[in-house]
């Protein structure tokens, strides 16, 4: 579920967003600059920012499309950006396609993330997570069948588990199973499975992550009364994953407890699951378009009309641009002329359109990378 992260200014939490990560995909806001928003809640697991301010995200009227609809900033306007990616890529596996397995909730927000284009420091941070949403990257790097997830599951019986600690301390984050929330002794099991990966000819395995939506078990310490079962390590043929069963004997005063988390303990069943992400560049029927997936930076956005488009191909080819409104009419073209590989920069002079939201269209033999441009006066 995707929600907003709040618009404090600060790292206060946030709630539903900053409940466990595994289980939201907590959004802030960005603003026209493609940079964080300064009223955006920060910190708590933030997944990513998405646009959240006048008038990148507003709505126009159809008929004059330079009449918003809407005036207002927030993270409540960035949640449904990213919830609406979520909805674009599962429309594109889940039914219509022949990938074999449907996008769990783990690996959409997985994939968000890793396509998320990088701003403020280096890789994630609290300010802005992974990055600013990026559909169109997002969308090429499902693209089946040179991408693929494939899922994989193994069961087992819990009380193949192997005893790691005997009366040790053990910290419940959260109260489970009659259990309340505090410092207790017992057992710690571990229940390691390893998964042999088989991958059609050709693939070349780019990632691996653990799916707790499938699974049972739980992690080691602090216990928090939730699935989170754990990838250690894989490979291009094989994968590990670590799961933890406690048996709570005793509080910490010594009065019995004698309770299991999970609470089928050692005499049930327990499963763990993981996703494999891959790549076959070779695989038929794809189109690769050569231009960087982060390809979409128009600067500035806002802006009264003049524009610059920077982009990188990535192998010389014949490229063209239009300008389209809401409806899809061209209001701006130019025709398509060879264009080396490499860095580009490209500015355009859109003046003469009226105030309103646009889409630039870089378009080449193998298809057309888009980007929302907002022309306001």
């Amino acid at each position: 579920m995707s929600f907003a992260s709040g618009n404090t200014s600060s790292s206060t939490a946030q709630y539903p967003s900053s409940y466990r990560d595994e289980w939201v995909m907590k959004v802030g806001a960005n603003d026209h600059t493609g940079s964080k928003a300064l009223f955006s809640t920060t910190g708590n697991n933030l997944d990513f920012i998405a646009p959240g301010t006048f008038p990148i995200y507003a709505s126009l009227d159809a008929n004059t499309n330079n009449t918003y609809n809407v005036n207002a900033d927030g993270t409540s306007f960035a949640a449904p950006h990213a919830a609406g990616v979520a909805g674009l890529m599962l429309s594109y596996i889940n039914a219509p396609s022949n990938a074999p397995n449907n996008l769990a909730p783990d690996d959409v927000e997985n994939l968000l993330q890793r396509f998320a284009t990088d701003v403020g420091a280096i890789g994630y941070d609290n300010d802005n997570g992974f990055g600013r949403i990026n559909a169109g990257a997002t969308l090429q790097g499902i693209r089946w069948p040179r991408f693929e997830v494939r899922h994989y599951t193994q069961t087992f019986n819990n009380n193949s588990g192997t005893k790691i600690g005997s009366n040790v301390q053990i910290q419940v984050a959260q109260g489970a199973n009659g259990i309340a929330a505090g410092t207790y002794f017992g057992d710690v099991y571990e229940i390691t499975q390893t998964y042999n990966i088989t991958q059609p000819s050709g693939r070349t395995i780019i990632d691996v992550w653990k799916r707790n939506s499938s699974s049972t078990l739980w992690a080691n310490q602090p216990v928090i009364p939730e699935v989170n079962s754990n990838v250690t390590t894989w490979n291009q043929t094989s994968a590990t994953m670590k799961g933890y069963i406690f048996e709570i004997k005793t509080n910490i005063l010594g009065q019995s407890i004698n309770k299991w988390l999970p609470s089928n303990g050692l005499n049930g069943t327990g499963r763990m699951s993981l996703t494999v992400y891959s790549e076959d560049p070779l695989a038929t029927g794809v189109k690769n378009i050569p231009i960087d997936k982060n390809f979409a930076r128009v600067i500035p956005n806002p802006s009264n009309g003049i524009f610059t488009i920077m982009f990188t191909l990535l192998k010389s080819t014949e490229l063209g641009i239009e300008v389209t409104d809401l409806t899809g009419k061209v209001v701006y073209s130019q025709p398509k002329q060879k264009t080396t590989d490499g860095h580009q920069e490209i500015e355009l002079q859109l003046q003469n359109l009226n105030a309103g939201i646009y889409f630039c269209n870089l378009r080449t033999s193998e298809g057309t990378v888009s980007q929302k441009i907002s022309i306001v006066k």
